[in-house]
């Protein structure tokens, strides 16, 4: 089945929160897994190709997360869980919980990938060069890294050849890899960049992490393969077709807008502007996500911004 996302589609989802537009499994995967330190994981690591350079490059990482927290300190946080819905408007166990999510979900996505079409003089100092990079990542996002365990750089078919190993002796311990036969594979810097794996060295020698996560790990291993459109500001959601009785992850394909930026007579730079600074909350004033609290709306569950008030912004969604 194949959905296409549009601003009306988005809005009728905030009226009607028992919708089931997503599989709400409650993120209890990753809760159930207590210790994750023999598991293996993957980060995406920009950093410069000599100290004074102005250009990036990426690396993958591979390593057990004792390893990685070893290598990287403890700062790291895996695997991710995704974006936090304020537990006062709806818990976990509401049936609302799944759509509010993927509504703010949406949201922050849509967010993203408008905040790198900012002018650089309108970005925070501290924001500038995260942004930099997550423009790099989404205009190279399907040019898969040169690969490392840790520190080392390994050829693909010796890392296939060693997850191939691991695989045969206990599978369970690569449950939170992107594996290289996956369908999400082909754009793994993108999938790393939205659970929150991708990194890059600050100038203290500080590993930083470019996005806060929006998907989970489980999400983008599990659920979506992500890739990006260059030529539409919608979203697209398709099945993927598998045949045989044991349909491998993941099991939908979305397809998310990147349009060039439109010129300044569609779009204004301070609309942008008032668009990828929102706050979710109704006291931060702009564009909430939330109503404000304990009104009716916010007892009645009424999600007030889940789509950019302007048009000619991408609506990306999953």
């Amino acid at each position: 089945m194949t959905s296409l996302f549009t601003r009306d589609l988005l809005n009728s989802f905030k009226s009607n929160l028992n919708h089931n537009v997503v599989s709400a499994y409650n993120i209890s995967p990753i809760d159930s897994y207590h210790n994750c330190d023999e598991y293996w994981f993957q980060l995406l690591i920009l950093e410069k190709d000599y100290p004074n350079s102005e250009n990036f490059k990426a690396k993958l990482v591979y390593g057990k997360k004792k390893y990685l927290d070893q290598e990287y300190g403890t700062g790291l946080i895996l695997p991710t869980n995704g974006v936090e819905i304020d537990a006062d408007f709806v818990s976990k166990s509401d049936i609302e919980y799944s759509t509010v999510r993927f509504l703010l979900q949406c949201r922050k996505l849509s967010q993203l990938f408008t905040y790198t079409w900012l002018n650089p003089n309108e970005i925070e100092k501290e924001m500038k060069l995260k942004i930099e990079l997550t423009r790099i990542i989404l205009d190279t996002y399907n040019i898969i890294p040169d690969s490392y365990i840790l520190s080392e750089k390994v050829p693909d078919l010796r890392l296939k050849q060693m997850l191939l190993e691991i695989e045969k002796k206990n599978p369970q311990l690569l449950d939170f890899l992107i594996k290289p036969e996956s369908v999400s594979y082909a754009s793994i810097p993108l999938a790393l960049l939205l659970c929150g794996q991708a990194y890059y060295y600050e100038e203290n020698g500080e590993l930083t992490r470019i996005c806060d996560p929006i998907l989970s790990t489980y999400e983008l291993i599990w659920e979506y393969a992500v890739r990006l459109s260059w030529d539409t500001f919608y979203a697209t959601r398709i099945d993927i077709s598998q045949a045989g009785l044991s349909p491998k992850p993941p099991y939908t394909k979305v397809t998310m807008g990147y349009p060039p930026k439109p010129n300044e007579f569609s779009l204004k730079e301070e609309h942008i502007k008032e668009w990828v600074t929102a706050k979710e909350h109704y006291e931060c004033g702009g564009y909430p996500f939330y109503p404000e609290k304990d009104s009716e709306n916010w007892k009645n569950k009424q999600l007030d911004h889940v789509v950019a008030p302007y048009p000619y912004i991408p609506l990306s969604c999953l």
